[in-house]
């Protein structure tokens, strides 16, 4: 979170953190470091392969930030907690979307 709030264009409304599993850590950093909003997964079956897992949560991360979170939204970027943008990244994206919508 620390680099997407870092790059130009950084809209903190415009952000969803999905947490898959238990813990209160994400949900501090996401709300009370950054101010964007989060959303836990309850249906988490953290037995399950990870494969399988990590599937279901991506499924469940989609469809609230599509449904319930950003119903009017016409596009959704997915990203890894891992993930370091470059300060560019809005910017590139922003630029890329009306290419996307053509397609």
């Amino acid at each position: 979170l620390a680099s997407l709030a870092a790059a130009a264009g950084f809209d903190a409304k415009r952000v969803l953190v999905a947490q898959d599993g238990e813990g209160q850590e994400a949900k501090a950093v996401a709300k009370d470091e950054f101010q964007v909003s989060w959303v836990q997964n309850p249906a988490t079956d953290l037995k399950s392969p990870f494969g399988r897992r990590a599937s279901a949560h991506h499924r469940f991360a989609l469809a609230f930030a599509l449904e319930t979170h950003f119903p009017a939204a016409k596009t959704l970027l997915l990203i890894e907690a891992d993930v370091i943008v470059a300060p560019d990244f809005f910017s590139y994206f922003f630029q890329l979307e009306p290419l996307l919508e053509k397609d």
